[in-house]
């Protein structure tokens, strides 16, 4: 198949079938003998046609006919390989248009739109309206809604930044590595913080032999905040409870140096599985993982332990930065049902908190909903446990996150 087809069936996938833009490309990658230039370039028409949608099916819905989903799209690659990616031939092109009966009048109309690309967006809309920033910045307008509600004049950073590629950052497992073999590796350069590496390879990161020797382990700068908060003592039990992939367990191990020794409660069958292959993959041989939901945490802890994390599903809006098709799969009517798990997922782990215990409630959010509101009620309904501190991090500021996390500790009753 041709690197146009490619694309429009890939983008088919990812748009009405909802299929994870990694895992869509992964599929039509599987499917089809694809060269490494080749996966870049669709990589790059597809994730264009994604991260310019917004304004791209304004353009074409003013052609004001009947579409199909399959005349829609291939308009969508016409768009970006026309404003941003050239990589499609003319002749390619048009053959494509005339295959999927796109009219001569439709594409003079968007080339008339197109003309000068700095004025596609709607001249209506000012600059700070939430339209244009829907448009510019591509982002749905009940988060822009949202985000205005919560941080008001913070909005436009905040949709600015998320729109950049992140920094990766790393950190070193000292019983795997020593500053001498680390400071030959121009790869890790020392970042901002104290133990924590900005990484500048030219590989993708989780590809890196450190990486996957686990002698560097990835974390964002504000998971690296939140670790030196805490009480982490090897002595005492850790348990994790987490609905979400991440690497907690890699970043824990590297911070214990190769010591870590917990249970982990994989609350959804994607953070099991992820899990498993971790734990097998750099033999974490002390750690124990199940799968529950957090009403059955009862059923995988013998005792109560000294620090539990918290890791629930939550909008997990640093995925705007990382997936272009993540304003596809948010949904607003979803939110309801993540607070209230939040909450019940937070209260279900406190039971199991030794005295003086620390109980981390983290998400990668930007909702206060899901932050300080779930911080109001659990203080709220549970007087036995003290606030020690809560911090909200964005993607502008040095950290360059979207994080917040809650650390409560469980009181010690006096007579």
């Amino acid at each position: 198949m041709k690197l146009l087809e490619l694309s429009h069936s890939c983008l088919m996938d990812i748009l009405y079938k909802e299929t994870p833009f990694k895992l869509a490309i992964e599929n039509i990658c599987n499917k089809n003998t694809i060269f490494r230039d080749d996966r870049k370039n669709l990589t790059n028409i597809v994730g264009c046609s994604l991260r310019h949608f917004y304004i791209f099916d304004n353009l074409i819905s003013r052609l004001e006919v009947e579409l199909s989903n399959e005349q829609k799209v291939i308009l969508h690659i016409y768009l970006s390989n026309r404003l941003f990616v050239p990589l499609i031939s003319s002749k390619e092109m048009e053959t494509a248009l005339e295959q999927y009966q796109i009219s001569k009048k439709s594409i003079d109309t968007l080339d008339n739109l197109t003309e000068d690309k700095t004025k596609i967006i709607p001249p209506e809309y000012s600059n700070n309206s939430i339209e244009y920033l829907h448009y510019r910045f591509n982002v749905p307008t009940w988060v822009l809604k949202m985000w205005m509600k919560h941080f008001k004049g913070y909005t436009y950073k905040i949709v600015k930044s998320i729109n950049k590629p992140s920094n990766h950052y790393m950190i070193k497992n000292t019983s795997k590595i020593n500053d001498d073999e680390l400071n030959k590796n121009n790869d890790f350069v020392p970042s901002f913080a104290e133990g924590l590496y900005q990484y500048q390879g030219n590989i993708g990161p989780v590809r890196h032999s450190l990486v996957r020797g686990g002698k560097m382990a990835l974390i964002t700068p504000a998971e690296h905040y939140l670790y030196s908060k805490l009480d982490l003592d090897l002595l005492r039990k850790i348990a994790i409870y987490s609905e979400v992939q991440n690497n907690i367990h890699l970043q824990l191990e590297a911070m214990l140096s190769n010591n870590l020794s917990c249970d982990i409660i994989a609350g959804s069958s994607e953070a099991y599985y992820s899990t498993k292959k971790d734990l097998e993959a750099h033999a974490l041989n002390k750690v124990n993982l199940y799968q529950a939901n957090h009403s059955s945490i009862i059923t995988c802890l013998s005792e109560k332990v000294h620090t539990f994390f918290v890791l629930p599903k939550n909008t997990n809006f640093a995925e705007l930065r990382k997936s272009p098709d993540y304003f596809n799969r948010i949904k607003q009517e979803e939110l309801d049902g993540y607070i209230a798990n939040q909450k019940l997922a937070l209260h279900d782990a406190s039971e199991f908190i030794e005295e003086g215990g620390q109980l981390v409630y983290a998400v990668s959010t930007m909702n206060k909903k899901e932050t300080l509101q779930i911080l109001d009620d659990f203080i709220k309904n549970h007087p036995d446990f003290v606030l020690v501190e809560q911090k909200q991090f964005l993607p502008f500021d040095k950290y360059n996150s979207t994080y917040y996390f809650a650390i409560f500790r469980k009181e010690v009753p006096h007579d």
